[in-house]
């Protein structure tokens, strides 16, 4: 994950080698979202091969899982505080 500027400059960034859920990096983002509901606006990231979905803050820091999945999510959509995650054939629905 990258923030870059107008010209292309990296402002800030998450991840590098891909990585385990443990490793604390991302392995094979598929989808992200902007939660901007929120006061702190931050990014949900259907992180596909680590079965989750991870939380990053607007300074692109991870905050937490907000689900595991037995299954890596490949879709993500929030409305009224209700993430719906999309894997293989079935949306699993959240509430926030």
């Amino acid at each position: 994950m990258l923030e870059v500027d107008a010209n292309g400059a990296v402002l800030r960034s998450f991840g590098g080698e891909r990585g385990t859920d443990h490793s604390g990096q991302l392995n094979w983002p598929w989808y992200v979202i902007v939660d901007d509901q929120q006061t702190d606006q931050c990014l949900m990231v259907a992180d596909r091969n680590n079965k989750r979905v991870l939380q990053l803050n607007s300074q692109l820091l991870p905050t937490g899982v907000v689900i595991s999945s037995p299954q890596g999510p490949t879709r993500l959509c929030l409305v009224d505080r209700k993430l719906l995650v999309a894997h293989s054939n079935c949306v699993d629905i959240f509430t926030l």
